[in-house]
């Protein structure tokens, strides 16, 4: 299968020399130690510094292999969780099949032929995961504790707060607002500090932009700026985008999701799309609404990749009647 043969094994019968090699230092240090009553002090010492510092090289020599292996590892228990998946919706295509033959929708030959093709998908998934389980068992081999192939945590430290800059000197300042067509009040404070002023205070704010509302049917409506230096609430007007949704063709998960304004898909409780299918990441991708009424789809870096209409895509406006696929869900992008 392709997805297993793109898993990288290149390191592991290096990391199977070098336990083989690891384990028969460390047993040869447990007959050392059994020896120590006998054993003068210094020969006791050196042997066993050898056999320390040898350890220590081949610790030295595996630890990019391990991290590497880790990395390949980590893709592997991924296309595990995957065929897994596969496997368990062929399973239920098999019990459909069987249902829709026993309440009389199809007869003995077509119940036959659409039977064996649910049996050919499903010995192909089986051993698929077989092959894959295998390859787990060579990885696991390769390495004296099954801990050595999980990736490190990424730092959860906050970044050290920068130090603020220091405040520009007033005259300085003040020219700059001179050069932007900006005057300064004529006197200073209680603090000496001259405060400057705008000579056009209403021209020189750009108003916040209101969220946007959201309908019980999912149309949104969408503020817009009707005219060039118009202010909030004198001179708008709304956009009315129509609901948009989309429509999951997976078999057991069929069914119709509306879009927000900015819609989570994935399996965590955060999303607003939540199937819990091993195929899509925690976090798999994200659909948001854009200024012209369109929408777009982000891939959120997921495992097994979000596709539009068969191309794998990292983001990518959606169109009425758009396939998306996320790992191996089907999508139907319909709006109105």
């Amino acid at each position: 299968m392709d997805r297993l043969t793109a898993i990288d094994t290149a390191t592991l019968d290096d990391l199977v020399r070098i336990k083989e090699e690891e384990e028969t230092l460390l047993a040869r240090l447990d007959r050392l130690e059994q020896r120590r009553a006998e054993t003068s002090p210094s020969v006791f010492a050196r042997v066993e510094g050898d056999y320390r510092s040898r350890l220590a090289e081949l610790a030295e020599q595996a630890r990019p292999l391990k991290e590497r292996a880790a990395h390949a590892f980590r893709s592997l228990a991924a296309v595990q969780e995957t065929l897994a998946a596969e496997l368990a919706t062929a399973r239920l295509d098999r019990e459909e099949q069987e249902v829709r033959h026993e309440v009389g929708e199809l007869d003995e030959a077509a119940f036959a032929a659409r039977l064996e093709e649910v049996e050919t998908a499903l010995r192909e998934r089986e051993g698929a995961l077989a092959e894959a389980e295998a390859l787990r068992a060579r990885f696991l081999a390769a390495v004296r504790d099954d801990a050595e192939l999980e990736l490190p945590a990424a730092p959860t430290e906050p970044p050290p707060l920068l130090e603020p800059p220091a405040p520009p000197e007033i005259p300085a300042a003040a020219s700059a607002l001179a050069a932007a067509g900006l005057e300064t009040l004529p006197a200073t404070d209680a603090e000496g500090i001259t405060r400057p002023f705008a000579a056009s205070p209403a021209a020189s704010f750009e108003p916040m932009a209101p969220e946007p509302e959201v309908e019980e049917d999912g149309t949104v409506i969408l503020p817009r700026r009707a005219a060039e230096g118009s202010i909030a609430g004198s001179n708008t007007a709304t956009l009315m985008i129509p609901p948009a949704r989309i429509v999951c063709q997976e078999p057991g998960y069929e069914e119709e999701y509306l879009l927000g304004p900015t819609t989570l898909v994935g399996r965590t409780f955060e999303c607003q799309v939540r199937i819990p299918h091993a195929a899509l990441s925690r976090r798999h991708a994200r659909i948001d609404l854009q200024p012209d009424g369109a929408y777009a789809v982000t891939d959120l870096g997921s495992e097994n990749g979000t596709l539009v209409n068969g191309e794998r895509v990292s983001e990518r406006r959606l169109a009425d009647g758009d396939q998306l696929q996320l790992g191996t869900l089907h999508f139907l992008f319909r709006v109105g």
